[in-house]
């Protein structure tokens, strides 16, 4: 049976620490969102953050704008946004509609503002490590690797998924790692084939239960950044109750990576805002 690990119990710890820390440098510190539209899953994901930035003793700011905005007035708001001294940390909540242009949009976000880590700018120095910070999936993972003393190094690990948010940085997080990664997506045909050897299987994709019993072998370490509806229920990309009879360790959805995830935006923050200006 897995050890199941308390993303939120570890969350409010972190949280806790970055709330004396932030006391400590005696700085008032704001998180600004930027929400586009008002896609329901997208609200509660900024819900979450606001909650984490309370927590912390963190000022939340939620900037709204209507789904038909074009790129070049949204551009031009979050570099407003961005530019105002009391936005310590800017975000701009993912998904965007189609027809805006979401890369062009986040590189409005400068480096030192950029808590999501997702403009061109954070992207570069992240992948030649370089970067002050993590891309907040990616400082969940290696916590969760430290913490349990998970070895990357060498091991098989099949990532599923190859979105900016999730699989893109992971798997470059992984390389660097001296890991033998294996990047899935949506073009891949039968990931059993894949998922079946590896040692780590991290899925990232919002579809319910793709990864079944069947699918994995025994000692596996899975982490699940899934997130989907069924039935009325949040349910991960990992069938939790069969999966976790066969695996060494897994996380839960909901209550695993979630909560962790949003921690390490806020702790993002708290590394930005202690960094000195040059």
């Amino acid at each position: 049976m897995a050890l199941v690990v308390d993303g939120k119990k570890l969350a409010q710890e972190i949280l806790e620490e970055v709330r004396s820390e932030i006391s400590a440098i005696k700085k008032k510190v704001r998180l600004a969102s930027v929400l586009v539209g008002s896609n329901s899953a997208s609200i509660s994901f900024l819900k979450e953050k606001e909650r984490a930035c309370e927590l912390a003793g963190i000022d939340f700011r939620l900037y709204r704008f209507p789904e038909n905005i074009t790129t070049s007035q949204l551009r031009a708001r979050l570099a407003e946004i961005v530019h105002l001294p009391q936005n310590t940390g800017v975000i701009l909540q993912l998904p965007l509609a189609e027809h805006l242009n979401t890369q062009y949009l986040l590189n409005a976000i400068t480096p030192q503002k950029d808590v999501d880590c997702l403009s061109e700018g954070s992207l570069g120095a992240f992948i030649v490590g370089r970067h002050k910070i993590l891309p907040p999936p990616v400082a969940a993972l290696k916590f969760i690797c430290e913490k349990f003393g998970i070895t990357t190094i060498g091991k098989l690990t099949v990532v599923i998924g190859a979105g900016r948010l999730v699989g893109k940085p992971i798997a470059a997080w992984l390389m660097q790692q001296e890991t033998n990664v294996v990047s899935l997506n949506e073009h891949t045909k039968n990931i059993g084939e894949f998922t079946r050897r590896a040692d780590i299987i991290v899925s990232g994709v919002g579809q319910p239960h793709i990864i079944r019993p069947d699918m994995v072998r025994e000692g596996v370490v899975v982490f699940d950044f899934g997130f989907s509806k069924q039935d009325e229920k949040i349910v991960g990309d990992v069938e939790f109750d069969e999966v976790s009879e066969k695996a060494s360790l897994i996380t839960p959805v909901p209550g695993g990576l979630g909560p962790l995830t949003v921690t390490f935006l806020v702790k993002n923050l708290l590394t930005l805002a202690s960094t000195p200006k040059r």
